[in-house]
Parts: C-alpha cells; sequence; structure tokens
C-alpha cells in the first residue's frame, strides 16, 4: 500500500517532467523557426536596400560600354556597295549611330539628318550608321543620302551586342584609336544635339534645352491628365488591345504591377536588373506587366540586353501612360484583380520599388 502511495507522486512529476521537456523542445524548436524567418527577412531587407542603392546610385549611370572603352574592329556590307572596316577611319573622330528599318525613332532620326549632316571635312568627323534589315528596307529609310555617309547592314544585331546597344536610335563618338569619348548616346534629341545638329523645332535645338521644354511639357499636362485615386477603375480597356489571352487572364486573377516605360528611358534601364530580381521573389498572386512605347523588336532587344523575364506590351503611342495618369518613366501602379486602382501611379526607380515592397508584404 505504501508502495503504491508513493508510485502515485513519482508518476505525476514523471509526467510533469514529460511535459516540461516537451515545452522546451517546442520553444527551442520555435526559436530556430523563428531565427530562420529572422535571417529570412534581415536577408530580403538586406537585397531591397541593395537594389534601392543600385538604382539610387545608377542615375548617371547608363547601359552599353564606358567611357574611354576601346571599341572592336568589325567588317561589314556597305548599303552602297563592298565591305567597310572600323580600321579603315584610323585616326578620324568617328560617330557611330545605330538605327533599325522597323524602329519609328530611327526613321525620325534619320528623317532630321537627312540633308543636314555635314562633311567630315567640315567637322573633322565622320558619321557612320549601322543598321539591320534588308537592302530594299534600308534603302528606303536612307533615301536622299550619298555613298558620303557610310550606312553598314549588320546581319543579327551583332555589332550592337559587341557594343552593348540595347536600343536604337543610339550611337558612340570616339576618338582616332577608336576609344570612346563618352557614354553611349541614346535618342534623338542626344543625337542631334551631340552632332550640333539644329532640329526643325527651335525649342530642342540642344538637349538642356529639351530638357527644360520637357518639364514645361509635363507642367502644362497636369492639369489635363486624368486622375486616378485608390478604388478608382483602371483604364484598362486603353491597354487591352495590346494584351494577348493569355496574359489578359493573368491580370484578371491577380494583383498586377503594371511599369510604364519608354525604349529611350534612361532611368527605366537603370530600373530593369532591379525589377527582374524582384520579379523572380514575387508570390503567386503578384504579377509585374511591363507597357512600353515602342514595337517588337525593341521589346525582344530589350528582353536580350537585359535578360528580362517578366511579360511586356508594346504599345505605339502616349496614350497608355496618359490614360494611366502620367507622362513621366518610369512610373508605375498597382491594380487588383478585379481592375481597381490599388496604388496610383508612382515615379522614379526608388518609389517604384519601394511600392513593389509593400505589394510583396501585403502593405498595399
Amino acid at each position: 500500500m505504501a508502495i503504491y502511495f508513493l508510485a502515485i507522486p513519482v508518476a505525476i512529476a514523471l509526467i510533469a517532467f514529460f511535459f516540461f521537456v516537451r515545452m522546451i523542445v517546442q520553444v527551442i524548436r520555435q526559436s530556430r523557426e523563428l531565427d530562420g524567418q529572422l535571417a529570412e527577412l534581415l536577408a530580403q531587407s538586406q537585397t531591397r536596400e541593395i537594389l534601392r542603392q543600385r538604382v539610387a546610385n545608377s542615375s548617371n549611370r547608363r547601359p552599353g560600354l564606358p567611357a574611354k572603352s576601346i571599341l572592336n574592329d568589325f567588317e561589314l556590307p556597305n548599303l552602297w556597295g563592298g565591305n567597310i572596316t572600323l580600321s579603315q577611319w584610323k585616326g578620324q573622330s568617328i560617330a557611330v549611330l545605330f538605327v533599325q528599318p522597323s524602329c519609328p525613332f530611327s526613321h525620325e532620326l534619320v528623317s532630321e539628318l537627312r540633308g543636314k549632316l555635314p562633311t567630315p571635312e567640315s567637322v573633322n568627323r565622320q558619321v557612320i550608321f549601322i543598321s539591320n534589315g534588308t537592302t530594299a528596307e534600308n534603302h528606303d529609310l536612307f533615301s536622299g543620302f550619298t555613298p558620303r555617309t557610310p550606312i553598314l547592314l549588320q546581319e543579327t544585331n551583332e555589332v550592337a551586342r559587341l557594343w552593348r546597344v540595347p536600343i536604337t536610335p543610339a550611337g558612340y563618338f570616339f576618338d582616332g584609336d577608336r576609344v570612346t569619348e563618352g557614354q553611349i548616346i541614346n535618342g534623338e534629341h542626344e543625337i542631334l544635339a551631340a552632332l550640333r545638329i539644329e532640329t526643325d523645332d527651335p525649342d530642342v535645338q540642344d538637349s538642356e534645352r529639351w530638357k527644360t521644354e520637357t518639364t514645361r511639357f509635363l507642367h502644362q499636362f497636369e492639369s489635363i491628365l486624368p486622375v486616378l485615386i485608390a478604388g478608382a477603375a483602371a483604364p484598362l480597356p486603353v491597354l487591352a488591345p495590346y494584351l494577348d489571352e493569355e496574359l489578359a487572364l493573368t491580370m484578371s486573377g491577380s494583383r498586377t504591377v503594371l511599369l510604364l516605360a519608354n525604349p529611350t528611358c534612361v532611368p527605366c534601364q537603370n530600373l530593369y536588373p532591379a525589377l527582374e530580381i524582384q520579379f523572380r521573389q514575387f508570390p503567386s498572386d503578384l504579377q509585374l506587366v511591363m507597357a512600353t512605347r515602342g514595337d517588337a523588336d525593341q521589346v525582344q532587344r530589350l528582353r536580350i540586353a537585359f535578360d528580362l523575364t517578366f511579360p511586356i506590351v508594346a504599345h505605339p503611342n502616349g496614350d497608355v501612360n496618359r490614360a494611366f495618369g502620367t507622362v513621366e518613366t518610369p512610373a508605375a501602379l498597382l491594380i487588383d484583380q478585379h481592375g481597381a486602382i490599388v496604388s496610383p501611379a508612382v515615379v522614379g526607380g526608388a518609389a517604384i520599388l519601394a511600392m513593389i515592397d509593400q505589394a510583396r508584404d501585403g502593405l498595399l
């Protein structure tokens, strides 16, 4: 009997000890899980901060080769006949401009330059075009030009890839030793300003005046752009004609970060690498779609140049951007699965990454 009464407290003690040990094990396990979660959050926070710093520090950086790069020699067929090598102009300053017949911005540049290119003797610089496409397409593009202007034809953008040219029109200026005099030059206005050629519009005679005119233009648009607020219906019908059926279904079933970009927008190009890293970490209910002015060829070149995997939609003019309340790029807004605005358009790489962080964390 005494043994029985003695066994009861021992059993209770053993049971209590068992539950105590089990509780300690659970606390240790939960502590380890919490440590893992904290480490993961810390790593994500550090990654996001690195991305923000990259975007913030990239405002003065451009795609392409850095200044003072030595360009590789090449040999390409000339539209006017024969082959030409870069080394033929050894000792002479050269401007190499990349264009393509399928690019509307290239057509605008070539049209501005038609009949205005200075002779190499007058400016001590030879202007050379590098294009792709068929001979017939390039004869049409360069109608009015003479054999004094070399027009070299690459087959599959091989020189553009070698010289890290992701968009057209773009170009490099380099000296007689084939050393670049500066960074890549993007867009019609920058190229015309660098060549010191006046456009038909006197308000864009140089890049600084063009920037001032652009600022004034944006201020004028503020009064006529639609004001989109959270909860309002997104103007998706404007974008719908450029979406394929699969992408339209994907957008209708998930939240979407809509990025508004432009092929010649340098801040956009600085943002793409960070966006691609973010996109690969998106949860299943969040989608990234980029809408950019341009055509399918330009979209493909952007994909290759920046290794982009998120969906990209090309549209021919600025109507899409204006419908979403902005004419500035890069800009982005968040749309829910029902087509309502969650976050109106924010402008600039840092603001876009911050909005994506909030969307990923469920704060928007």
